[in-house]
């Protein structure tokens, strides 16, 4: 019977996951394998972390009058409630936030954004966001606006007439085939106009 040899044992155990041509050996792969042993040692080192914790704890502990003990698991305790309220205290806000946006006609996805550590400093960040979201709104319109030769600074009422009002239905049909792309940036309205009846017969 031949003698084993435990250190070829142990690596040839670990190595199993390993392909054993050097071709095989993908980046997907690798990435695999180091996730992998990244995963076991995070995990050692909690445990790890969490055993010397314990330790120095109980060591604590053997060490304190019955008063010390008292004084100290006290402490804990309210550590411990503190911790939960501050997590309760979370979720709250996060779901105050989460309602206050989608009442404002916001995305959820801004929450973590708008989230603060109490609900009217929420509320705040919300009223914060939604008037810079506006301001962006109209200085984005207001660029199409001058794009079309319109000034975004007169009323609706004070706006030039659009020129094809004063075409009859079959000039503007001339017009889109000898200028689609004047009929395309002025369809929308044409067709409100023609809906309004405001055409020449």
């Amino acid at each position: 019977m031949e003698p084993t040899n435990p250190t070829t044992d142990s690596v040839t155990t670990e190595a199993k996951d390993i392909p054993q041509e050097p071709s095989a050996l993908t980046e997907e792969t690798v990435k695999k394998l180091i996730q992998s042993e990244t995963d076991k040692v995070r995990t050692r080192y909690s445990q790890d972390l969490k055993a010397a914790q314990d330790q120095i704890e109980s060591l604590q502990k053997e060490k304190m009058t019955a008063a010390q003990l008292r004084e100290y698991e006290q402490k804990q305790l309210t550590e411990r409630l503190a911790a939960k309220e501050k997590e309760l205290n979370d979720k709250e806000v996060s779901i105050h936030a989460r309602d206050k946006l989608v009442a404002e006609g916001l995305d959820i996805t801004f929450v973590d954004f708008v989230k603060a550590d109490n609900k009217e400093k929420t509320e705040e960040r919300i009223k914060l966001l939604k008037t810079k979201i506006n301001e962006f709104l109209k200085l984005s319109m207001d660029d199409k606006l001058k794009e079309h030769g319109r000034d975004p600074q007169k009323g609706r009422d004070q706006v030039a007439q659009p020129s094809f009002l004063g075409m009859t239905p079959e000039q503007i049909q001339k017009k889109a085939k000898a200028d689609p792309e004047w009929f395309r940036k002025n369809e929308s309205e044409i067709i409100a106009a023609l809906a309004a009846g405001k055409f020449k017969a």
